[in-house]
Formats: C-alpha cells, sequence, structure tokens
C-alpha cells in the first residue's frame, strides 16, 4: 500500500487529466513567449520547495577556442582510463565538486530565467537545450539540441506508467506489451507507452498540437538530485554518465549526437530523458575499439557467443590480447579457446584438453577466440557483413573463403573426417585449416549436432554432382573452400619480393592499417605484411603497398620507411622498419611494421594529407574523409600532428 506522504506527492499527477493550477517555480511563462515542451502535469515541487535559488555554482570557465578531444586525451597504455577527458569536461570547481566546465559562464550569459528563484517550465526547457548544446561545443560538435513537445510528454507518461495507476492497460495501444512487474519494475517500465487517443493525450500538449506516437529513438534512465538547482540537473546527470562510461558509452551518446531531447525528472530522485530527431554520427572514432574486441588486430571466431564448459577464473583484463596472455600461461585453461569479456574486462577459460566449442550460448559483450599455433597459418581476416565470403589465410599466403552453402540438407562425399564442433562457419574453417590432415577444397557443418565441423582428406574425390555424390540428411550444409579473398576460384595472394601479402588479389592493397581495400568495397582487414626475407610461416602484420624495386635511401632511414611503405616502389630491406613482437601463441616471432624514425615525418605527412585530400580539420570536421580511414588518424594523434584546428603544421610533405 502506498503511504500518505506518497499519494499527497503524486496528486497533483492524479488530475492530469483535467486543468491543473502551477506555482510560480515550474510553472507557466508569464509573459507567455517561450513555449513550453515539459507538461504542466510534471511534479517539479520537491525541487522547487528545497532549492531557494536556481543559479549554478561556480565552474571552471572555457576560453571558448580549446576544444577537448577525447581521443587525443587517451593513454593507450591504460585503454580503459578515460578520467583525464571526464576531468577537462567536468573540472573540479572552487568547492571540489566536478561540475560541467563553462556552465555558470554560459548561465550569467545566457540569463534563462526572469526570476533565479522561480524558473519556469519552458525557461528550463529552453535551457536544458543551451546545456547540451555546450556539451557538444566543449568536444568540437556542432550539433543544435532541441526540445520536443512529443519526446517531453512521452518521458511523463512514462514515468507515470511506472509510478502510478493513472494509466491501465486499455490507455496502450498494446495492452499487453507495457505491464511493468508489480514490484521492482524496471527503470525503462513504459518507455513505449503512449496514450492511444488523441482525446487522452490533449490535456498534455500545447493547444493545437498534433497526436504523439512511439517513434524510434532512444532513453536513459537516470538519477538526479532533487536538491539540485534546476540550471543544474542536465549538467549534472552528463557528468555523471560521461564519468561512468567514457565518451563512447552507450548512454553517453545521445548526449553528443541526436537532435531532439524530452526529459522527465521524477519526484523519487529518477529521471528519463528521451532522444529522438536525427542522430549525428560521432567525429570521433574509438582508437581502442581493436583492443576490446580483437586480438592481433583480428575478429574473433565467435562474436558474442561463448563455447559450453566456460568458466571465470575472477581475473579482468583491458584487452583481449592480455586475456590470451593470461590463459597461455594458466595451468587451468585450455590453450585452444579463450572468451574476453568486453564489457566488464572478465577473462574466460575452458577446461585443459577442451578440443571442440560443442554447445553455443549467444551472449552479448563476449567474444570467444580459437588459438591455432603460428605455424598451422590458420589466420582470421575477420567475417564480412552481410553474409560472406567468411576468410582465413593459410601460411604460404593463400586466402581461403567460405560463402553460403553450397547444398543443404545433404551430406556428401565418402571420406568425411569430423573434427569437433565449432561456433559457426568461421570457426569451422579456421579448424580445417589448422587440422594437418584436412585438405582444403571442402567442409560440411551439421547444424543439428551443435555446428560439427568436418572436413576432406586430400585423396576425396571431387564432389561436383549434390545428386551422386551426396546423400540428403536433414542439417547438414556442404561448402565449397574457395581460393582468394573475394572468393573467386584462382584468385589466390602471393608473396611479392618484400615479404607483402597482395599480388593478384585486391584485398591486400591498402593505404593505411585502417583503410579498407579497394578489391571488396572496404570488407576485408588491412594489407597484412612481412619483413623482407621472413619464412612463409612467421606471423604477418598491417602493412602499405606492393615493393617493386631496391631502396633508392639508406636503409633504416625514414625515407626508406617512406619509400618502403608510403607509396609504390621498393623491395625494402629488413632494417626499414623497427620490430615488435605480435605473436597469438607462446614461441611467437619478431616481425616489423613501418615506423619512423629520422628524416621526414612521414605520419605527419599522411596526416595532413587528410586536409589536402578530404578537406578534415582537426576537432571541426572530417569532411569527405570515409569512416574506415577515420581510425588510422585518431590512432595516429593526427589532430595534434596537424597543429590542431589551426593546422600550424600542415600542409606537410614528404619529397
Amino acid at each position: 500500500m502506498r503511504s500518505f506522504a506518497y499519494v499527497l506527492a503524486v496528486a497533483p499527477l492524479l488530475l492530469g487529466r483535467s486543468h491543473v493550477a502551477e506555482a510560480a517555480c515550474g510553472g507557466a511563462d508569464s509573459s507567455q513567449t517561450l513555449p513550453r515542451f515539459t507538461p504542466k502535469q510534471s511534479d517539479w515541487s520537491p525541487t522547487c520547495g528545497k532549492v531557494a535559488d536556481h543559479t549554478p555554482p561556480g565552474t571552471v570557465a572555457w576560453d571558448k577556442t580549446t576544444i577537448y578531444n577525447p581521443v587525443t586525451s587517451l593513454d593507450l597504455a591504460t585503454p580503459r582510463d578515460e578520467s583525464a577527458f571526464f576531468n577537462q569536461m567536468c573540472p573540479k570547481n572552487a568547492g571540489g565538486k566536478h561540475v560541467l566546465r563553462g556552465l555558470r559562464q554560459r548561465f550569467d550569459e545566457f540569463k534563462p530565467f526572469a526570476d533565479n528563484a522561480n524558473p519556469t517550465k519552458a525557461e528550463v526547457d529552453r535551457w536544458n537545450g543551451v546545456v547540451l548544446t555546450h556539451i557538444r561545443k566543449l568536444a568540437g560538435i556542432d550539433h543544435e539540441a532541441k526540445p520536443d513537445v512529443c519526446l517531453s510528454a512521452r518521458a511523463l507518461w512514462a514515468n507515470q506508467w511506472r509510478h502510478t495507476t493513472i494509466w491501465s492497460p486499455a490507455d496502450a495501444t498494446n495492452p499487453n506489451r507495457y505491464v511493468c512487474p508489480p514490484a521492482g519494475s524496471d527503470a525503462h517500465c513504459g518507455a513505449s507507452f503512449v496514450p492511444n487517443t488523441m482525446e487522452k493525450q490533449m490535456p498534455y500538449l500545447p493547444q493545437g498540437h498534433g497526436k504523439c506516437s512511439a517513434t524510434a529513438g532512444a532513453e536513459g534512465a537516470f538519477g538526479h538530485s532533487p536538491s539540485s538547482p534546476w540550471s543544474l540537473k542536465t549538467a549534472e546527470v552528463f557528468c555523471g554518465t560521461l564519468k561512468a562510461e567514457g565518451y563512447w558509452g552507450g548512454h553517453t551518446g545521445p548526449f553528443w549526437g541526436r537532435e531532439k531531447f524530452g526529459f522527465g525528472f521524477w519526484h523519487d530522485g529518477s529521471a528519463r530523458f528521451k532522444w529522438g530527431g536525427v542522430r549525428k554520427a560521432s567525429i570521433y572514432a574509438d582508437p581502442r575499439k581493436d583492443m576490446f574486441t580483437k586480438l592481433d588486430g583480428l575478429d574473433a571466431s565467435c562474436q558474442t557467443k561463448v563455447c559450453a564448459d566456460l568458466f571465470w577464473p575472477g581475473v579482468a583484463f583491458d584487452t583481449a590480447q592480455q586475456c590470451r596472455d593470461y590463459v597461455l600461461d594458466s595451468p587451468l585453461c585450455s590453450n585452444r579457446f579463450f572468451t574476453y569479456n568486453q564489457g566488464n574486462r572478465g577473462c574466460g577459460c575452458y577446461p585443459p584438453g577442451k578440443a571442440e566449442c560443442g554447445k553455443v550460448q549467444a551472449q552479448a559483450s563476449r567474444n570467444t577466440f580459437l588459438l591455432t599455433p603460428v605455424d598451422s597459418g590458420s589466420r582470421n581476416l575477420g567475417p564480412v557483413p552481410a553474409g560472406g565470403p567468411y576468410h582465413a589465410r593459410t601460411a604460404s599466403c593463400e586466402v581461403k573463403s567460405v560463402k553460403a552453402p553450397k547444398w543443404t540438407g545433404r551430406q556428401c562425399g565418402n571420406k568425411i573426417k569430423w573434427i569437433g564442433k565449432s561456433c559457426d562457419r568461421q570457426m569451422c574453417l579456421e579448424m580445417i585449416l589448422a587440422d594437418p590432415d584436412c585438405d582444403h577444397k571442402y567442409m560440411m557443418l551439421n547444424a543439428n549436432d551443435g555446428n560439427s565441423c568436418a572436413c576432406y582428406p586430400p585423396d576425396q574425390a571431387p564432389i561436383v554432382d549434390a545428386s551422386k555424390d551426396c546423400i540428403r540428411s536433414s542439417g547438414r550444409e556442404f561448402y565449397d573452400i574457395v581460393d582468394g579473398c573475394s572468393g573467386v576460384a584462382g584468385e589466390n595472394a602471393q608473396l611479392d619480393a618484400c615479404g607483402v601479402c597482395n599480388g593478384a588479389n585486391a584485398c591486400f592493397t591498402s593505404d593505411s592499417p585502417s583503410a579498407g581495400a579497394a578489391g571488396t568495397a572496404g570488407k576485408c582487414e588491412a594489407s597484412p605484411a612481412k619483413v623482407c626475407g621472413a619464412p612463409p610461416t612467421d606471423l604477418v602484420l598491417l602493412a602499405g603497398k606492393t615493393p617493386a624495386a631496391p631502396c633508392s635511401a639508406p636503409t633504416g632511414s625514414a625515407a626508406c620507411n617512406a619509400e618502403c611503405f608510403g607509396k609504390a616502389p621498393p623491395a625494402c630491406d629488413a632494417t626499414c622498419a623497427d620490430t615488435r613482437t605480435r605473436g597469438r601463441r607462446r614461441g611467437e616471432r619478431t616481425v616489423a611494421v613501418p615506423t619512423t624514425s629520422t628524416g621526414c615525418d612521414t605520419v605527419r605527412a599522411q596526416c595532413c594529407g587528410y586536409n589536402t585530400k578530404y578537406g578534415m580539420v582537426p576537432s571541426r570536421t572530417w569532411g569527405s574523409t570515409p569512416k574506415a580511414e577515420q581510425a588510422w588518424h585518431a590512432a595516429n594523434s593526427c589532430d595534434s600532428k596537424m597543429g590542431g584546428t589551426a593546422l600550424t603544421e600542415c600542409p606537410y610533405t614528404c619529397n
């Protein structure tokens, strides 16, 4: 049963379908010049009764020119720590509290409230848009935030549905969809609820406004302090969310990119932030993404899935690579599989000796990796969207792919070798390439038996006719394993004179580690490369274009690096690049990636090229920069190398 105090608190809301007299604080705009978005039925009395002056506290000022960049503020040695950017956006004020930078400064400039003791709903609605736009400008994002009538009404309706009995299932468009649990309801309960008739909506909407509907958008469920002034609430929610999730957090995203908003502050300290309208893409690519979701730059064999027998030894790491290192050194863990939870950094193991994935379960944020010995050459190039092809590369630089099944419901061939249960066809392909007894022509999966994976020995007769070479068998999928990244037979990549894996296959021609390959519409990983003379079984790393002739510059120099990896010529020396160890198992070998040592700064030249080629200006606009190239720009701190927004270090080229 509700307490008497609670009934009093919601009493104004129970009158939602009739006229409600509004107090001065949170009431109507006396001049009637400002549009009101928050419904008059919203009960603001707890805050209005506790706060005498709604002026925000003093804050650290903003010079109106400095742009705070979440990428350059990161230290990739501690990739999970985003405190530097948080402290830039929400520094401590004189009272020792983290408050949005420049908030008081903006308040004094804008003067949003006619009476700071009694702000109206219309004034607060307008001020919240000013605050959101200010947040974006601090980070160099030019995207005005606008309050919206329907989003504001929906925030209140959702709160009413969760906290009161004003509405019943008969009021909902779908009566069975929005019923909350009788106790302990989810913070998003009622998120999609909209009264089903205009007659029911009308008391909450401005005169003449049309009917609202549950349009696509987003909702954030937060807490707020009823004792905080109205000028501070939105900034407090933002800073709290930024601290908890960082710039790229799921709840933080709409603060940067959503055009429209509607906020509902409930008197128990909860708040609904509704977002809609145009969603502007982030101008900052997360340089850590691959560190959390990939291993050595490669996708997991099983994305958002786990295998059978998973257990969590209670350790956490910042990257999948650190988890891999732990697993390989632990006697408790299999050296064939591990799972990394990119959400909470958990590192998951499987029992020693585990040889197959077994029963697969879908689990968000968890990626499962199949580890194969370096010399086996199984190398996942990452699944391609929209169904394939799926790629893996053998030690000799040949690319093997599987696309859609050639035949379904058929078991083919007479020399089938079942090698274990896989997560999916991508893992099955890798298992086959890692098994010395398997030929690389055909593959079969049995979906009825947990994706059991089968290969064929080299002496298997050609399988070309489904009616003659196969028998009907439910759940079986038969695949051709084809050559070439494009999935077209006969397009094997080759090792060139400098050990670069490209040749006939355009999948391996790429200007930078972040750039897609022109020959496959940017769907493949960036170009792998080796140091000259490295044996074919060695690991490969990210690289540049095809060498063809000896370096003209001294080996080991920056100019040699530029010539070897920055454009088309030379067959470089092994000294052309610094070495870096990047293996997949113990006994990993040392390979090279192009770097700059002395002479011309090729990284700076490439960074400045983003301005001349694409019109990119740091902290202002990406111009026409392809999305695939934005990650390289961020990972190489190009904003600072270009001299910031003023481009003081550009133009710059290497001759």
